[in-house]
């Protein structure tokens, strides 16, 4: 068990390393903006370009859901966190709260290429964010 871990771990952190750009441009220090109440998530949902939103959830406690959202378990972060496109902004959930710092601090750990790093510390603003994404489009 601890080497499939290990492994996992380090094919996350190698194919993130990969992903870094070469040559004489230079990588912005990933922002970690730690938790954010609902409102001021969904304040952020609304104004972030090229937001990737990941609900973090495992798949039998899912019954909502934000427009487009990445779906990747908090238990499966470790192993899964290359899906994860580089230099974006992310923006992670679960239902309440309760479980999103453990894949917060996962990507802490092994994302260093992403530009920005949040959560909602509490229950995601489901309807009112759906409601708002509908009539942008």
């Amino acid at each position: 068990m601890t080497a499939t871990v290990m492994l996992s771990a380090t094919a996350c952190a190698n194919n993130a390393d990969s992903q870094e750009p070469t040559g004489s441009t230079t990588v912005e220090e990933t922002q970690w903006l730690g938790g954010m109440s609902p409102k001021k998530a969904l304040e952020y949902m609304k104004t972030t370009k090229n937001l990737v939103v990941i609900d973090v959830r495992e798949p039998q406690y899912i019954n909502q859901s934000f427009e487009g959202e990445m779906q990747i378990p908090w238990t499966k972060m470790e192993e899964r966190c290359s899906e994860i496109p580089a230099g974006k902004p992310v923006l992670l959930h679960c239902g309440l709260g309760m479980v999103v710092p453990n894949a917060y601090k996962t990507l802490q750990e092994k994302r260093k290429d992403l530009k920005s790093v949040a959560y909602i510390d509490g229950a995601p603003l489901f309807k009112e964010y759906n409601e708002w994404k509908k009539s942008n489009k």
